[in-house]
């Protein structure tokens, strides 16, 4: 039975209604899935019309900067196995230094308290040194006799005689340095059989020996283990070419004898040596053969010694590839870094409470330091050395970006100026970033975080006088403080509190929280309700320039379980989303702009059992070498990232803009481009640039992947790809995928992805 007109017309109506409610639900989807393309529609319906936009003639920030990257620790265990040498603590030295910071409570002629939960256990500072840093006492030296966990009111009591004038608030640093039976950063089955001795081979720059006293029960050994996650991230320290082993030994008694041996638990050791040590100290040198079975498994090195009424002495030791560059960084690390071109980079590994000296000591002689969080026992870690880590920057054309710990004395403050003069002259770095303390706002680092503001102020003052009066002005240093993006009111109070700085930092980490069933996409780019926008001001108002120090997404907090994490967090759009907050930064003036971090496997999420997929932008720098996509959007956005910035804006009315986030990049020849789109579905652009003699871009770079949560995790299913534009004088369309980063660009060259 046929239709008539009237019903022709309501069933067309009705067809259209629910294609445009399809159309809407599409537009506003926000679930992991993205629509497939391949699926067809209902009805024919004609292609949405491109976004048409124009790049702004007018210049909206003089010059941009490529985007720096965050060194971060050196871990033994993880993916951040920077080191040529892949032993910690190779002098096998015996300190290890442990310094706080107090702020004043209570004073009196011979004692003074810190906040309530910041004591340890009584006596533990006895005979610690302190050092007023702050106050009308500022400088003043000496001993305390005692300390209690918990005094009168239950707060930290310590004690000395005859202090000087202390006022509440007054910031005062406790240093204690102390020994140990094992030296740190390696293991002893039986520790009774192990001593530090005070012998240590000619010419070594450090202080100890390792002495190994077999009984006639058991043997000595001292060891560690390397590459020890393997359970969750597989292999992520490979030996896939012939590595070295290299130590001085000595020994004393009739049958001395050195077992060496390394390789993977469970497996045929790479190396089962027997060295006979003489009674002299002598380097021996073994090679270890690249292991052909990679069988996913800690590494472990151990040296032991067996015979009874024997002394092994063993002292300096290297392990790792043979390479013919003399540079302390492994040549992954090197090439790796290299791959993103970074403008800067940041020696940020938990250093705040470390010596001048220790920082800048080479790898026989340095020594481990306690990293404190929230008053508690100290983390011991062993790091890299600013001498290094300026060694590295010159090696990728990097400005180094330095922490200035809040524990030095006024002398090493004057040993730092004196230091950058030698090693940090503008022939070697245009600039030097000098980062006072990390955060101070934080809780996490009260230990040796100065949370008062005007504590704060009078002691960041305090140090950047002492560091510039030693620097020659041909060393070009910006003196930088930090807020709290979170809460811009304290960003002022910490702006306030201050005078002798240039700048002012933030660490803007987005998509914190992510519950359990609730994985959105959309909330990847979520707005930060002006957040960064008000830090930037206060900096503005302030007469300071404004930086951004770390970010990344940080989804640590909420239910999710890692494997509803994951999807999101190392997918696709991850890598949009970030480069969506650089771009904002840029727009804002940010410079430079610290991506959190260069490798880091995971990290423990914060409200449920289980690990999270973060920080580093990098899945590994030496087995897979697979960029994260937070790394390949740095790499695109590095690639065009300079000149002058210019703001694109729709040419009419367009909502759809508005999930867009864009810039232009002009320089003396040509432009660039970069596009992050939230929009669920792929979108086209058709953007003009000014009529001006500049070239276009000739093709995209786009973050290309079979679907925004598609990962590197396993496999390369997410990439950089070039595609072809369409150009029509200089207007120039490309489609930007689902949740995705497209750059515009002439540059042929890529790095490697």
């Amino acid at each position: 039975m046929g239709l008539n007109k009237t019903s022709w017309i309501i069933v067309t109506l009705a067809l259209a209604i629910v294609a445009l409610i399809g159309l809407k639900m599409a537009y506003n989807d926000s679930s992991l899935k993205a629509p497939d393309p391949a699926t067809p529609a209902a009805l024919p319906t004609k292609p949405p019309q491109p976004i048409v936009l124009q790049v702004d003639d007018k210049i909206a920030q003089p010059l941009t900067q490529r985007i720096g990257l965050n060194l971060s620790f050196w871990t033994p265990w993880g993916a951040s196995q920077y080191m040529h040498n892949v032993l910690m603590n190779p002098g096998f030295e015996a300190g290890e230094v442990d310094r706080i910071l107090v702020i004043v409570q209570q004073a009196d002629n011979n004692s003074f308290s810190d906040s309530s939960g910041l004591g340890m256990a009584d006596d533990y500072w006895s005979g610690a040194t302190f050092d007023v840093r702050s106050g009308q006492s500022a400088g003043t030296k000496g001993t305390l006799k005692r300390s209690l966990h918990s005094g009168a009111g239950d707060l930290p009591k310590y004690f000395a005689d005859g202090l000087p004038a202390l006022a509440v608030n007054d910031v005062i640093v406790l240093t204690k340095s102390s020994a140990a039976a094992v030296p740190p950063q390696w293991s002893a089955p039986n520790p009774s059989l192990i001593k530090l001795s005070p012998d240590h081979r000619p010419e070594s720059t450090g202080n100890w020996s390792v002495a190994l006293s077999p009984a006639k029960d058991g043997p000595a050994e001292v060891n560690t283990t390397l590459d020890g996650i393997t359970d969750r991230a597989g292999i992520l320290l490979p030996i896939n070419q012939p590595w070295q082993i290299s130590f001085w030994t000595k020994a004393e008694g009739d049958r001395p004898a050195l077992v060496v041996s390394f390789g993977r638990e469970g497996s045929k050791p790479l190396l089962h040596e027997i060295v006979t040590p003489s009674s002299e100290w002598h380097e021996v040198i073994l090679p270890i053969p690249a292991d052909k079975n990679n069988q996913p498994a800690s590494l472990k090195l151990s040296l032991i010694a067996a015979l009874p009424d024997t002394t092994v002495y063993i002292d300096d030791i290297k392990l790792g590839p043979i390479q013919n560059s003399e540079t302390a960084w492994s040549q992954d690390t090197i090439d790796m870094v290299k791959r993103f071109r970074p403008s800067w980079l940041r020696d940020w590994q938990g250093q705040i409470g470390d010596t001048f000296q220790n920082r800048i000591a080479d790898p026989f002689s340095r020594i481990s330091y306690a990293y404190r969080t929230q008053g508690g026992p100290g983390s011991q870690y062993y790091g890299y050395s600013i001498p290094e880590f300026l060694d590295l920057c010159s090696e990728v054309q990097a400005n180094p970006w330095l922490i200035v710990p809040t524990t030095l004395s006024d002398e090493e403050l004057a040993a730092f100026g004196q230091f950058l003069t030698q090693h940090c002259d503008q022939t070697r770095f245009s600039e030097v970033i000098l980062e006072f303390s990390n955060e101070p706002w934080n809780r996490i680092f009260r230990s040796m975080g100065i949370s008062s503001y005007a504590s704060h102020g009078a002691v960041a003052d305090r140090a950047f006088q002492l560091i510039t009066s030693a620097t020659s002005p041909h060393v070009n240093l910006r003196k930088m403080i930090k807020g709290q993006y979170g809460n811009p009111e304290v960003t002022k109070q910490f702006l306030a509190s201050a005078a002798n700085y240039d700048s002012m930092a933030i660490a803007p980490y987005f998509f914190t929280t992510m519950n359990e069933g609730s994985a959105n996409l959309q909330a990847l780019f979520a707005t930060d309700n002006g957040l960064l926008e008000q830090n930037a001001s206060y900096a503005a108002q302030a007469g300071k320039t404004f930086a951004i120090a770390e970010v990344n997404l940080s989804t640590m907090r909420g239910t999710a379980t890692p494997s509803e994490r994951e999807p999101l967090v190392a997918g696709a759009a991850s890598g949009s989303a970030l480069a969506s907050r650089l771009i904002q930064g840029m727009a804002l003036n940010a410079s430079p702009q610290m991506v959190f971090s260069l490798s880091q496997f995971d990290a423990p999420a914060w409200d449920i059992t289980g690990m999270v997929r973060l920080w580093g932008i990098t899945r590994d720098i030496s087995a897979t070498r697979r960029l994260r996509p937070t790394g390949l959007a740095v790499q695109m956005l590095n690639q065009v990232a300079g000149g002058s910035l210019h703001a694109i804006q729709p040419m009419a009315s367009d909502e759809r803009a508005n999930r867009l986030t864009t810039a232009a990049f002009r320089n003396a020849n040509a432009w660039s481009a970069a596009i992050v789109s939230a929009h669920p579905t792929p979108t086209e652009i058709t953007l003009t640039f000014p009529s001006d003699e500049r070239t276009l871009p000739a093709f995209a770079n786009v973050l290309s992947a079979s679907s925004p949560t598609a990962t590197n995790e396993e496999g390369q299913n997410v990439s950089i790809a070039k595609e072809a534009i369409r150009t029509d004088g200089r207007a120039i369309t490309v489609t930007v995928p689902a949740y995705g980063f497209v750059v515009l660009t002439r540059d042929e060259e890529m790095p490697k992805y």
